[in-house]
């Protein structure tokens, strides 16, 4: 069990040379390999930023901490293409690439000064590499709650990656252009760092009844916009954008009770396994996603594709 602040700052290190490195080569292949590597790194900081939330964090603002968090992400998201866009714009490439691994150093060394409480270990300390990864989908089989909030988690990821990449053709379905398109990113990503922050403050003493009210709000604006396109029915543009919203939002008011269930029901010493046991079987559902959406909407058109997410 590897203290979280020396994970932290070797993660947000690799992060950073990886990128570094981006800006000094041209070959396709050794690009794919550093996309590679960099989201090996990715796949480590991750749970070990879970550990440290739940290390630092009193247990009645997890909750808030994890609407925080989903909300820093989402504004990432939302501002970090822009952002790209127009350092692009005055910059070549590589020095953008420089820029973006500074801020992965810069980060490092901010977590240098960082003090995160050492975590006491309760299982044995002579497990093989084998049995502690198993560790983590073993919490799972033990604690029911931890297993339903999963399940609602994937289906929330499955459903969005379903229909996100189809959302361009949806839009063109209706007779919007370009300019619209972006708008209607705009709008999820809006009504996910919207969703993130109301759902910090609910989740925490009712994670899962968030995660079913999410679940239903869901289904009804995502089914309404696929009947919608289905019977080529006219929808405004202001009505478009307000589902899409809905929609993002209620994406995020499902993965904030997750992790806030996961904080609460996992031992200190073995969230970070179970936090990357269960991004194991969300990541699989996300890749496994956008070829069942695709497959669907050649088969009977791109709305088709919007209505299996409403069961989702």
């Amino acid at each position: 069990m590897r203290p979280l602040r020396g994970v932290l700052f070797a993660t947000n290190l690799g992060r950073a040379l990886a990128t570094f490195a981006f800006a000094f080569t041209g070959d396709t292949w050794v690009l794919l390999g550093l996309v590679f590597v960099r989201g090996c790194i990715d796949s480590a900081f991750t749970p070990a930023r879970q550990a440290t939330i739940q290390a630092t964090t009193p247990t009645e603002l997890l909750g808030h901490a994890q609407g925080l968090h989903q909300a820093i992400n989402q504004t990432s998201k939302i501002a970090g293409p822009a952002i790209g866009g127009v350092l692009l714009a005055f910059w070549p490439a590589q020095s953008v690439f420089l820029f973006n691994g500074a801020l992965s150093l810069f980060a490092a060394i901010i977590i240098l000064g960082v003090s995160v409480p050492e975590r006491v270990a309760t299982s044995s300390t002579t497990q093989t590499f084998a049995m502690r990864s198993m560790a983590g989908f073993a919490e799972f089989r033990r604690s029911r709650r931890l297993r339903i909030a999963l399940i609602f988690s994937a289906s929330a990821y499955f459903s969005f990656f379903l229909y996100d990449a189809l959302i361009a053709l949806l839009a063109e379905g209706f007779g919007f252009d370009a300019t619209a398109f972006g708008l209607s990113i705009s709008a999820s990503g809006l009504g996910g760092l919207l969703g993130a922050l109301l759902a910090g403050r609910i989740a925490g003493n009712h994670p899962m009844r968030s995660m079913a009210l999410a679940a239903v709000t869901s289904g009804l604006a995502t089914g309404i916009i696929a009947i919608t396109a289905m019977l080529s029915l006219a929808i405004q543009l202001p009505a478009f954008l307000l589902a899409l919203g809905f929609m993002g939002g209620a994406t995020a008011f499902m993965l904030v009770p997750y992790r806030t269930i996961v904080q609460a029901e996992a031992p200190p010493d073995r969230i970070a396994r179970v936090f990357a046991s269960g991004e194991a079987v969300i990541v699989t559902t996300m890749l496994s996603a956008p070829l069942i959406g695709s497959a669907i909407a050649t088969r009977w058109g791109t709305p088709s594709a919007f209505l299996p997410a409403v069961s989702c």
